[in-house]
């Protein structure tokens, strides 16, 4: 058995990619342990296929088209026009992609793509693209168009070696199969026979004899060759072994077409590597598991994101997996990882020390990567507050940009103030703002801004809350007040006033307009003497719960207020 221990974020994506396609393989020649995997090398005679097979589930075309234009179709019933026009493009892009490859399907689609003038019903529309998705489901078409995609998604990552060379675009299934063998699975299969007769010799000598012996007997005449470059390399002391996976000759070197974004070119590689060495030996092993990589990364866009963690293997499939699984549901990542902190409080502070959130864009040979550790803050709140607050936000957009700050420790008061401008004219509640700014205050308060005495702070804590509280109300009657006296016309003027005063920290210009607000509907200002005042350090809470009670729309049916 042959051991992968788990290592770095970028070794795990390989690791990772390589056990999804034994997965997927149904194999039982491999077993999983808590910090490694253990794999039979007999099951590489049959890696190839295995590994197209999965790139033929992950990356099908066909179901790929299939869910894009079930997804037009919806839109279509209200926008006619733009989603007709989108399912037209897919048919000629795809028209474009198969005139060379296959003459016949591509004229096909252009005589599909000629009756779009005809095209005027949804039904009609219906039956067009029942007839594009027939034809993408064809073996020979799907085939085609899914060995492109696949190429161009391992080519982001390894560049242009063995069958990604651009010269090998047109090759089938089959032969991209066996140019995997032929350049990956073949050197690690002659070398497992060279390690077999090192590993049962006591001795350098010894290793030597039996590498002699076996080149009299085989008629291989890679392996005789591979099996004198080990008895020169072991003559001269030379023979290096993988410093990833253990046991495996390094008979290779680390370069771009091992993994791209994380590479160096060697040419310019003397400070990269030890004592001036321009290389980087490493084991065709380590070579193949690399190129597994893209199964076990999630690209959205433009950017790859991994999950790692120091926890164990199945700890590591299992929140890739989850994240994978929110991805597709169209979840940022911010809602995956603050449901899945939400749910383990318990666990909250062991993930921010030990979980990192990896992302890259890679472009040709530049590399941007991001690597993201929880803020403690974030952390504590979780802990602390749960979903308290943050659960009540149900406006999507709004809350991804809320949790995504909130996790990495930033404010978020210009991001309340923007989601209150933008919600004067439309009919959305505000209770999203308010949830929002009592989510600030906790934040707030966990990073001691408020400077109080460790004495009453708790008391003062309760009591700031409970104003803010009180603004919110505030703010619903006086709106209810304006609109008795069928003044709701002044609301969005008297909003846009107290926004700009909030927002350039005019704390005059706010009670002014309040003190005239209040005044017309009859209500006390006190409340907002001291939170205006310029040492106050609650205006911004407090004016910002005010806004969003003075915008909510009374009609809405109110979420249960949070504690």
């Amino acid at each position: 058995m042959i051991r992968l221990y788990l290592e770095d974020w970028a070794t795990n994506t390989g690791i990772l990619g390589f056990y999804r396609i034994l997965e997927h393989a149904e194999t039982d020649l491999f077993e999983i342990e808590e910090t490694y995997l253990d794999f039979d090398p007999k099951l590489l005679h049959d890696f190839p296929k295995w590994f197209f097979n999965y790139a033929f589930d992950m990356f099908s075309v066909a179901n790929e088209k299939e869910n894009r234009m079930n997804a037009y179709l919806t839109h279509a019933s209200s926008n006619f026009k733009r989603f007709k026009d989108f399912i037209f493009a897919d048919i000629k892009s795809t028209e474009n992609k198969l005139n060379k490859r296959l003459p016949i399907e591509g004229r096909t689609l252009k005589e599909l793509f000629s009756r779009k003038k005809d095209v005027s019903t949804i039904e009609e529309l219906n039956t067009i693209t029942k007839d594009y998705l027939r034809l993408l489901k064809q073996e020979q078409v799907n085939e085609v168009l899914t060995l492109n995609m696949i190429r161009f998604r391992l080519g982001e990552l390894h560049g242009q070696t063995s069958f990604l060379q651009r010269s090998r675009s047109t090759l089938n299934r089959s032969e991209h199969e066996e140019f995997l063998a032929r350049d990956f699975i073949q050197p690690i299969l002659l070398e497992q026979e060279v390690l077999a007769v090192l590993q049962s010799s006591t001795n350098p000598n010894e290793a030597i004899e039996g590498l002699n012996k076996v080149i009299q007997q085989t008629d291989d005449a890679d392996f005789r060759k591979l099996a004198k470059q080990t008895i020169t390399k072991l003559k001269k002391d030379e023979l290096l072994y993988c410093p990833v996976i253990e046991g495996q000759l390094a008979l290779t070197d680390y370069t771009e077409a091992v993994f791209l974004p994380n590479a160096v070119s060697l040419a310019n590689a003397t400070n990269y590597t030890w004592n001036n060495q321009k290389t980087f030996p490493i084991s065709n092993l380590y070579r193949l598991i690399m190129f597994c990589s893209a199964f076990g990364l999630y690209k959205d866009g433009e950017t790859y994101s991994f999950i790692q963690t120091d926890e164990d293997f199945d700890a590591l499939a299992e929140v890739n997996d989850l994240f994978v699984t929110n991805k597709k549901q169209n979840n940022p990542f911010e809602v995956f990882l603050y449901d899945t902190l939400k749910e383990a409080k318990d666990k909250a502070g062991w993930i921010s020390k030990n979980m990192l959130i990896v992302e890259f864009q890679n472009s040709g040979k530049k590399t941007t990567l991001t690597q993201n550790f929880l803020s403690e803050h974030a952390i504590q709140y979780l802990q602390e507050r749960g979903g308290k607050e943050l659960d009540h936000i149900k406006y999507p957009p709004f809350r991804n940009v809320i949790l995504r700050k909130l996790l990495n420790g930033e404010q978020f008061f210009r991001d309340i103030t923007n989601q209150l401008r933008k919600n004067v004219d439309n009919n959305y509640s505000c209770y999203d703002t308010y949830a929002a700014t009592l989510a600030m205050f906790h934040l707030n308060r966990i990073k001691g801004c408020y400077g109080m005495s460790n004495e009453t702070r708790e008391e003062q804590y309760e009591s700031m809350q409970n104003r803010i509280k009180y603004a919110l109300m505030d703010g619903r009657e006086v709106r209810r007040r304006l609109t008795e006296r069928r003044m709701e016309n002044k609301i969005p003027g008297i909003t846009y006033r107290l926004l700009n005063a909030l927002t350039t920290n005019n704390r005059q210009q706010f009670f002014e307009t309040l003190f005239r607000t209040f005044l017309l509907v009859e209500k006390n200002t006190s409340m907002y003497v001291d939170a205006t005042r310029e040492h106050s350090n609650e205006f911004e809470g407090i004016a910002s719960a005010l806004l969003s009670g003075l915008n909510d729309k009374p009609y809405k049916k109110e979420v249960e207020e949070t504690n």
